[in-house]
């Protein structure tokens, strides 16, 4: 994969992932998942993560986000770009926006319902653990209680590597109607781009 810029100004990039598979992931959050995601790195997997900043968290700006660094930059045919974002309170016209847009620009969509942590949950609880519906406050205590030392803005994120593979299991069993465009109940579809990631690595 070669990244080079229409503005001749490149991302710094060491040697050893100058031929790695790209993924640009746009989020609503402002570190979580950026730290969440610098766990992936390696020879064969370079993600650029583009985070909220100033709180303009809004799908709709995370999406301009998103295409603005897809319209800098050369992107290869096999460099993926992704949103992240979550249901929490957002419309839903909003949402189904968004979720439209992303389909005829082949950008893959992965929305938390509530939020992320949830699906940061999902890689230390059960199926059984997940109720249908929680609002974000509730899942943050479910990581909180299943993760002591989780700060959403300072964590390990080793913390969470090694078990991505239960909260794909779980994540799964959740997403009842997989076909839909997002979860409409307590669930994540993070587990398809991990699991895209993870079929690299």
């Amino acid at each position: 994969m070669s990244l080079t810029s229409r503005k001749k100004r490149p991302l710094d990039r060491s040697v050893a992932v100058r031929d790695a598979q790209l993924f640009v992931i746009a989020t609503e959050g402002e570190k979580t998942e950026d730290i969440y995601f610098s766990a992936f790195q390696s020879t064969k997997i370079r993600i650029k993560t583009i985070p909220t900043v100033n709180g303009a968290s809004a799908p709709d700006h995370v999406f301009r986000r998103l295409l603005e660094f897809r319209d800098q930059y050369q992107l290869d045919d096999t460099d993926e770009l992704w949103l992240v974002i979550d249901r929490d309170k957002w419309p839903v016209r909003s949402l189904r926006q968004i979720a439209s847009d992303c389909q005829s620009k082949k950008i893959g969509l992965a929305l938390s319902n509530p939020c992320f942590e949830i699906w940061l949950a999902m890689h230390y609880e059960k199926l059984e653990d997940f109720p249908e519906k929680l609002k974000s406050c509730e899942a943050f205590r479910m990581l909180k209680n299943c993760c002591k030392s989780y700060n959403k803005s300072n964590f390990d994120p080793k913390l969470f590597i090694d078990k991505t593979e239960n909260a794909i299991s779980v994540a799964k069993e959740l997403d009842k109607r997989p076909r839909s465009r997002w979860p409409d109940k307590t669930g994540s579809r993070v587990y398809r781009l991990v699991e895209k990631i993870n079929s690299i690595l």
